[in-house]
């Protein structure tokens, strides 16, 4: 008997485990990895490489690119993920993609970008199920933007399969424009619970 109860007992807790595990992903409110990535450190925190389908990586670096007008990262004093286009030809790309993402209630993301050069190409914030090769375009930018910082704010729902989500990764993509006199950059990668708004 004692035996019995002990196996209905870790049975039961087995299953509220999963059930607690379950809500917390896909139906609680919480952000659902790093919500605020701005590369010090020469981290990437929760993004990585894309190990296959680009041509090379995203670098973490600091300081000033004076020929292009940089004088640092976003807050002036850290790092920031950039493309080098060096020994690069038009249209590589570089692809930072997120972990696993999954959530029934909307997200904004926000982050800082650079782009600025003659021959800069173009950044692209995509959505791409687990799974799946087909991505959704969310955001993108072409050609010089100025010398300075530019905020951008993104919505982000997971796509759904009935009333389930699904999982889903957020992709930085950067692509060499028709030289190398070109600077993409981000920083500061923020993402919170509930829509953007116009104050965001």
């Amino acid at each position: 008997m004692t035996d019995t109860c002990h196996e209905v007992g870790s049975s039961f807790w087995v299953h509220v485990w999963l059930i607690l595990t379950w809500a917390a992903v896909f139906v609680g409110p919480q952000v659902p990895f790093a919500s605020n990535c701005n590369f010090d450190g020469e981290l990437l925190c929760g993004f990585v490489q894309q190990s296959v389908g680009d041509d090379f990586d995203w670098e973490v670096g600091s300081g000033a690119v004076e020929a292009l007008g940089l004088s640092g990262d976003h807050t002036g004093g850290g790092s920031y993920a950039y493309l080098n286009t060096t020994g690069k030809t038009r249209s590589q790309t570089a692809i930072l993609r997120s972990m696993q993402l999954a959530s029934l209630t909307p997200h904004c993301l926000t982050f800082y970008f650079y782009m600025a050069g003659a021959d800069v190409g173009s950044l692209a914030v995509l959505q791409q199920r687990v799974g799946e090769q087909r991505r959704t375009e969310l955001w993108s930018a072409e050609g010089d933007q100025g010398h300075g910082w530019t905020r951008a704010k993104v919505d982000v729902t997971s796509p759904l399969s009935g009333n389930t989500p699904m999982g889903y990764r957020i992709n930085f993509d950067a692509v060499v424009g028709s030289g190398q006199l070109g600077l993409i950059a981000i920083d500061d990668v923020v993402f919170v619970n509930g829509p953007c708004d116009s104050d965001a």
